[in-house]
Parts: structure tokens; C-alpha cells; sequence
């Protein structure tokens, strides 16, 4: 497993230096967090499909970004993942397409194959979407036998409205879940910060998780070996509108 960080930022992205060296081709998976108007405004979709042509491409508005250990607004922080045994599947729905929240999460959860589902992430659209009746409505499904978390997409401080995206362009309403697949992830459950911790090797001894929810300010990538734990921990934590799932 690969993990690379980038960030756009006033039309440029850069790289960072900590990321592993990770071909374009091979990336699975591709999380992009971002100020709203720039995923609005600014063809970030077609810019990371170009680059990841064969990865499921996620994208969500924010509160902030982190970027290596700095944080950064006006930005997008891009972590592309490259798996090596475990199998991602993407699947979506629109709120504006349900009565409820509830029967979004039942429908957003039923297009993953039960099969050798290891966890969910689901990134929703904020402003529309509410919270606490998604979850109930995934968990009828799941019945609590498949870890899953994740959260709600930000506006800054507008709260006004929020983009999700899956394999397109960020719009609102939409609500994106991820499916892993595969026997030899590993994840550990942190509910007293609020987040799961996965990775190839784990979770190390000497990763004070506690410290990610210490005003979100720094989030040095060397608690741990280059696993994509960092890579998403960086790009999630500090994005004040995500709540355990």
C-alpha cells in the first residue's frame, strides 16, 4: 500500500516530499478535501482524472485543510492511495432523490456488495443531509457487523451549503459511500477522538491519537511509517464539520 499527499493551491499543486513514491496509474483510490468555491469554480475533477485515470475520485468541501503540518484554507488537499490487496468499490446517491436521510443511508449501503466488505467510509453532502437518520439508516443494513465511519462535508464558516463528489464534478447533495474490501486490512476503532485509524501494518504504539484533537493545528505525518493512516488522517481530522459515524 502507497499513500501520496499533494495540494492545489492558487492553480498549482505540489507534492509533498513525505508522500511515497506512487505511480498515477496505479492509484485506487483519490480523496480530494477543499475549499468550496474552488471545487465549485475550478475544474479539480477533471484535473485529478487526468492524473488518476484509474481511480475512484472523491471530493468533498471543507472547513480547512491539512497539508503535511500546516494548515491551509483556500486550498484542496489531495491524497491518492494505491492498494495492493484490498479492493475499493464507490457507490452514490443524492438526498434530493429520497424522502429522508434514513432511506438515502438504506440505499447508499445496499449497492455495496456484501462480500468480503471490510469497512465504509461515507462522505455527505452537510448542509442537506441529516446526520444522525443516515447512520440509522446504514446501520439497518450493516447491522453493526461492518465498521463505518466518516462525516459530513463543511462550508468554512458559511454554513450555507456544502459539494460531495464521486467520479465528477463536486455538487450538492450528494452523499458518497467507499467499500474495502479484502481479509488483510487492518483497522482499529478510536471513538473517544472521533475516527478510525487504518493501515497495512496497523496502528503503531507511537501514535498518541489524542494529539489529532488537540485544536487540529499540527499533524506531523512521522507518528507513523508512510501509510495511507497519515495521508487520510491529514487530509479528514481538522475538517471540524466530520463526526463519527
Amino acid at each position: 500500500m502507497k499513500a501520496s499527499l499533494s495540494l492545489y493551491k492558487n492553480g498549482q499543486m505540489y507534492n509533498s516530499e513525505k508522500s511515497d513514491f506512487l505511480h498515477p496509474s496505479k492509484a485506487t483510490l483519490v480523496l480530494g478535501f477543499g475549499e468550496k468555491s474552488i471545487l465549485a469554480n475550478e475544474n479539480i475533477y477533471q484535473m485529478l482524472k487526468t492524473t488518476y485515470s484509474q481511480a475512484a475520485i472523491v471530493l468533498c468541501s471543507t472547513s480547512g485543510e491539512i497539508y503535511n503540518d500546516t494548515v491551509q484554507d483556500n486550498t484542496v488537499s489531495i491524497a491518492a492511495i494505491e492498494f495492493e490487496k484490498t479492493t475499493v468499490k464507490s457507490v452514490s446517491v443524492n438526498i434530493d432523490d429520497f424522502a429522508n436521510s434514513f432511506e438515502a443511508g438504506e440505499a447508499l449501503v445496499k449497492q455495496l456488495p456484501a462480500d468480503g466488505l471490510a469497512y465504509i467510509m461515507i462522505i455527505s453532502d452537510g448542509a442537506k443531509v441529516n446526520g444522525s437518520e443516515l447512520v440509522r439508516g446504514v446501520n439497518t443494513v450493516v447491522q453493526n457487523k461492518v465498521p463505518v465511519t466518516g462525516g459530513l462535508a463543511g462550508d468554512a464558516a458559511r454554513f450555507q451549503s456544502t459539494l460531495v463528489g464521486l467520479d465528477g464534478p463536486a455538487v450538492s447533495g450528494k452523499i458518497v459511500g467507499i467499500g474495502l474490501y479484502g481479509s488483510n486490512l487492518k483497522y482499529l476503532m478510536a471513538p473517544w477522538v472521533g475516527g478510525i485509524c487504518l493501515g497495512q501494518n496497523g496502528l503503531s504504539q507511537n501514535l498518541p491519537l489524542i494529539r489529532y484533537m488537540k485544536l487540529m493545528i499540527k499533524m506531523p505525518l512521522n507518528y507513523t511509517k508512510h501509510t495511507w493512516v497519515n495521508t487520510l488522517m491529514n487530509c479528514l481530522v481538522r475538517h471540524y464539520c466530520f463526526h463519527y459515524l
